[in-house]
């Protein structure tokens, strides 16, 4: 299966389940790894601090924004989950439109949605929503 590219939950009405998206096509990119030109082995990356001047491990790497020249203000993944917007965890679908509503020029990639756990009634009722909509729905089968 694809790799996942978010994952979260879809909220429609009352409704809401757990799932992820999918990129719906490979990327068509090329991937190199780093090379030592003498030898051909791989190169790692090293993290190296400046002040103390020596390299460090990445456990001892933390996140910060520069406030101002040379002062940081240290961010931890719980504060940015707290300033994160609503759609980083939650799609929540207003309405359905048909696909020849929507102009293609919108379209730059395209994924799907797959329920994430075993959630049978809410996925069959987003179905259910679909088809009464007459909103195109392709459906690959899962264990629901």
């Amino acid at each position: 299966m694809a790799a996942t590219v978010w994952k979260g939950y879809l909220s429609f009405g009352l409704v809401s389940f757990p799932v992820r998206l999918y990129s719906a096509a490979p990327a068509e990119t090329v991937h190199f790894h780093m090379l030592h030109k003498k030898d051909l082995s791989r190169v790692k990356e090293v993290w190296y601090c400046v002040a103390e001047d020596k390299p460090i491990e990445r456990s001892e790497i933390v996140k910060g924004y520069e406030a101002s020249k040379d002062e940081y203000v240290v961010i931890d993944d719980e504060e940015l989950k707290k300033v994160a917007p609503p759609t980083a965890s939650t799609m929540e679908i207003l309405r359905f439109v048909k696909n020849n509503d929507v102009d293609p020029i919108f379209f730059e990639s395209s994924y799907y949605v797959a329920p994430d756990e075993k959630v049978g009634k809410p996925y069959a009722l987003f179905l259910a929503a679909l088809r009464e909509t007459k909103v195109q729905c392709h459906r690959q089968d899962r264990d629901a």
